[in-house]
């Protein structure tokens, strides 16, 4: 998203502190390694995740892992999906 449109983007949805972005930069910019090590350590580490792969056509390569196909329901002719 170029800046106009961000602003133009702000506006319509009425969020007028404009100053976000920078606000939010530097919030960044003052983490230091070690909140990022902290935070690593209790998002990814301490609790459990499950991960999703989509690779179309590639499970033959994944010796050992589980594999589920979902075939999403197509359109209608009138555009609607099934029910």
């Amino acid at each position: 998203m170029n800046g106009a449109e961000f602003y133009w983007q702000s506006i319509a949805l009425q969020q007028f502190d404009f100053a976000g972005r920078e606000a939010l930069a530097a919030a960044v910019q003052a983490l230091t390694l070690q909140d990022w090590k902290d935070y690593y350590e209790r998002v990814f580490l301490q609790q459990r995740h499950s991960l999703q792969v989509v690779a179309p056509g590639k499970g033959a390569s994944c010796p050992g892992a589980t594999f589920m196909c979902i075939t999403p329901p197509r359109p209608s002719s009138t555009g609607m999906r099934p029910t």
